[in-house]
Formats: structure tokens, sequence, C-alpha cells
């Protein structure tokens, strides 16, 4: 295909992309800087050299091989550009209190996205695609915990369910019809969006984590992909930014306003949500927050799920419910960091896998993307009596 299409097709392409372009400019402008040092220059150097190997082709598009589908490739290329990024932060002298809030078009889709910046953490949001975050970067391990895939149809999915063990005698590299395993069209699952973080949901009390890998799940509000109004305070020791949408719950009229805090030296976000119900029908749902973290592994002994209550050690391709719990958290132990939810009261959490079915080399696959991951709230709200939620998502190092 032409490689355009591949970054129309693909929105986790164009955003790889678009980061690409984006960590070029930046080290284009040091380097158009005569007033730089010569220690300086050599960060310069070092982060042309990361940039492009972050240019690597392989994990853009998608073809006979897997390419976009495979996690490790992905992270290859994020991993290079935020290896670029920190380069260029050394460069400019950012010290120890950098802090940066920036608005502009950074997918190049005709709308404006917000960056929150710190020394050691990058937030995108994009308020148009129901004010969600698109990237969360933690820099110390070179990592974009958001670097996963929707879950889409494919042309070759046809074919899925009559691929069998055995190659096609004769047959081209293209034209074999395999599985690498059995029944592999169960996992033909599409997504209703994007895959990111906060992203806002309704339910009812009858979906599950079942129903929602599944994606038979019934969406009770209309925040998910819609657009949100921004309000940006900047700060001396935080920035924030403040997204809001008037929407509707069944029949409800609606308002979400969630908060987001980026702090000068903190490895997190501060996260508060105000749920009004602004219709006099008292409103009893279920509220939960959408978030997709890409830690590449979801079997494997060195990444895991855990909670201060049963959990503990659970591989991330796992499903179930966590109920009454004040942390969760997510381990990765093989790139030395943890993610941890920390709520203000016994909070239940959803989890299940993101699984994508993708061609390769060796016939058909199911891949392991991200593991997503939904504090569920049980909400009962009365007209002018808006509901407050509040919690911390927190990035450490092991």
């Amino acid at each position: 295909g032409f490689w355009r299409n591949f970054i129309g097709k693909y929105e986790e392409s164009n955003r790889m992309y678009r980061k690409a372009l984006w960590v070029s400019n930046q080290v284009a402008a040091l380097e158009s800087n005569s007033d730089v040092s010569e220690a300086a220059r050599d960060y310069i150097g070092k982060a042309k050299v990361s940039l492009y190997k972050g240019q690597c082709n392989c994990a853009y598009w998608h073809g006979v091989f897997g390419g976009l589908y495979l996690p490790h490739l992905r992270h290859a290329v994020y991993q290079s550009l935020l290896e670029a990024e920190d380069y260029c932060n050394i460069a400019a002298g950012e010290g120890d209190h950098f802090l940066e809030i920036a608005g502009s078009d950074f997918s190049a889709d005709g709308t404006q996205e917000l960056l929150l910046r710190n020394l050691r953490m990058g937030v995108t949001i994009a308020p148009r695609k129901g004010g969600g975050i698109y990237e969360l970067d933690f820099l110390p391990s070179r990592f974009n915990l958001l670097n996963t895939l929707k879950r889409q149809p494919e042309s070759y999915h046809q074919k899925v369910g009559a691929a069998s063990d055995d190659l096609k005698e004769g047959a081209s590299i293209h034209d074999q019809v395999l599985s690498k395993e059995k029944d592999l069209e169960r996992f033909l699952i599409y997504d209703k969006h994007l895959r990111g973080a906060l992203l806002d949901h309704f339910f009812s009390g009858e979906e599950s984590p079942d129903s929602l890998y599944e994606g038979s799940y019934f969406e009770l509000g209309d925040f998910i992909d819609q657009p949100y109004s921004t309000e940006v305070r900047p700060g001396g020791n935080e920035n924030s930014i403040t997204l809001t949408r008037q929407g509707k719950v069944v029949d409800n009229n609606v308002e979400v306003s969630k908060t987001l805090r980026l702090l000068t030296e903190r490895d997190g976000l501060e996260i508060e949500y105000r749920i009004s119900n602004n219709s006099d029908i008292p409103l009893t749902i279920l509220f939960a927050p959408e978030f997709n973290f890409a830690l590449l592994g979801g079997n494997t002994s060195d990444r895991f799920y855990r909670d201060e209550r049963k959990l503990n050690r659970q591989p991330l391709n796992s499903k179930g419910i966590s109920t009454n719990v004040k942390i969760f958290s997510l381990i990765d132990e093989a790139d030395g960091f943890a993610v941890h939810f920390q709520f203000e009261g016994e909070t239940e959490v959803w989890r299940y896998p993101v699984e994508t079915v993708s061609q390769s080399e060796g016939g058909y696959e199911r891949v392991y993307q991200s593991s997503c991951v939904l504090p569920v709230f049980r909400l009962n709200v009365n007209q002018d009596q808006p509901v407050d939620i509040r919690f911390k998502l927190m990035i450490q190092p092991l």
C-alpha cells in the first residue's frame, strides 16, 4: 500500500509519525541555536541518532509481516523517540523544576491537543476525542504506557475462520492461510473507539469485564469520542487542565468535568471528576473511566497485577474484578516501574486484556496489546447534588 494510507488507516501509526516529527522539530530548533554550548551539542548529536532510530519504518505499517501489530516494534520506536526527547531536555538545560503546558495540533488531524510535561512525564490530551489521554510517557524508562492498538477489521479477517494448520501446497507467502491458534475467529472483536486513557463510560449494572472484552456492552452516555471544552491553568509548581462536557446519560442531562494536575516533581497525575445531574430525574449509574496500559507482556512472570487484598501477581492478560481496594497496581519488573491507582475510598476495579488478530509470516495470530483497567463507581446522582471522585495515577520506579 501507499505509505500515507497507513497513517490514515491506523491512528496509532499516525501518532507515532507525528511524535517523530515533533521530536525532529525539537532537535532542529536546538541545532539551529548558535548559543548552545559544546556539551549541549554532544547531546543534540545523541538526540539525532535516537531520532533516526525512531524513524525505522517497520512499526509504522502492516503488510505480510506483523509490523504495526507487534507491540515490541512500536515500543522500540517510542523508546528511541523518548530517548531523543530526553537528550533535548538536557541540551536545552531544563532544570529539575521544568514544567510545561502547550497546545497544538500534534496529531495533524485539524484539532488542538494539549501537552503537559515535566522532566519525567509527558501527557498528551485530545479534548475533541472524549477529553482522553492518548500518550502517557515515563521518561526514566523511555516508555509510552498508552502505546496500544484498537481492535479493528482487516480485509484478511474473512479468511481466519477457514485457516488451517497446514500450508497450502504451492501457495506463496501472500496466499497462505494458516492459523497459530485453534478457533482464532472467536477473537475477531472490534472496538467502538480509539484506545487511550481517561475515557468516560456510563454503564448499567448488567455490564461486566466479559461484556467489555467481547464488545457487547451498551454505552448509556455520549461522552466517548465526543468533544470536551478546556480550561488551562498554568501554575508555579503544578499545571492543571479541566475538561468539561454537557452530555446525555439515558434521558438525563449530565455534565462531566475532569481536572488533571501534573506537578513539577511528581511522577503521576492527580485526577478529579465532578458528575452533575442537570435533570430532575435521579440518576443511578455505573461510571467507569477507561485506561489502557501497554506493558508488553500479557502472560509473563515479571509483569502483573496487584492490589492490597487478594490479587497478587495475576498476569496482565487476565480478566476479573477487584472489590473494596484503595490501591490497584500494574507492576513491570522488566522495565523497572509500577503504575499505581490510589483511591480516596474503597473502589471496585475491572480489568480485561485487549487482544488483536493479525497476520504474520507464520500465519494468523492473537497478539496481546494492552490491559484495560476501569475503576468503577456506583453512583446515585440527584439534581443540584454533584458527585466528586478523586484519585491519583502514580508511576514510580521499582
